[in-house]
């Protein structure tokens, strides 16, 4: 599977904001800085939506991922990543 050097337009299955970018690909999520060319890293994922990531969509500080069932996760604030190891929260 191949990831882009970069991601220069928001689709529903790559997406970016002023620090990240994020792309959707077999069930997982791929977060890199921005401003990178690859270097793409593997996001934790809690256990129910690894493998089900079908969409991603990033504004600001937010990001928002979907799953095979149209349920929606979120990450806020995530200016604030201290790394790369972080947890999308299921949004009720």
């Amino acid at each position: 599977m191949a990831l882009p050097d970069q991601v220069y337009f928001r689709t529903s299955v790559e997406t970016f904001n002023r620090r990240w970018a994020f792309t959707a690909r077999d069930g997982m999520l791929y977060v890199k800085e921005a401003a990178a060319q690859g270097d793409w890293h593997v996001m934790s994922l809690p256990e129910c939506l690894v493998g089900q990531v079908v969409g991603a969509s990033a504004d600001d500080d937010e990001m928002l991922a979907v799953d095979r069932g149209g349920r929606f996760f979120t990450l806020d604030h995530d200016f604030r990543i201290d790394g790369l190891g972080v947890t999308l929260a299921r949004t009720h």
